[in-house]
């Protein structure tokens, strides 16, 4: 799949999950993380068990009950499928 299409699904699918965040455009980086496999800590990681993924951070500012203006920052990690593999969002 192009990172493109991943963004989209990404996209759609965070839309969903976090209607707050509908409409804003994520930056996006990619990186290398290794294929999740059990291994002792410290043991190299061969390189045919490297994996692309992509990490779209969004970030919005939100007004709270009080008025004040609070930045929500969501980094959430895909895969070369488009799955979403982990998603973190500030509070």
């Amino acid at each position: 799949m192009l990172p493109e299409q991943i963004t989209e699904i990404a996209k759609v699918e965070i839309a969903r999950r976090y209607p707050e965040m509908r409409g804003v455009e994520p930056v996006v980086e990619e990186k290398v993380a290794p294929k999740p496999i059990l291994r002792k800590p410290g043991e190299a990681v061969p390189e045919s068990e490297l994996r692309k993924v992509y990490v779209l951070t969004f970030k919005k500012d939100l007004t709270a009950a009080d008025g004040a203006i609070v930045r929500q920052v969501l980094r959430v990690t895909v895969d070369e499928q488009g799955r979403i593999v982990k998603a973190v969002v500030s509070r």
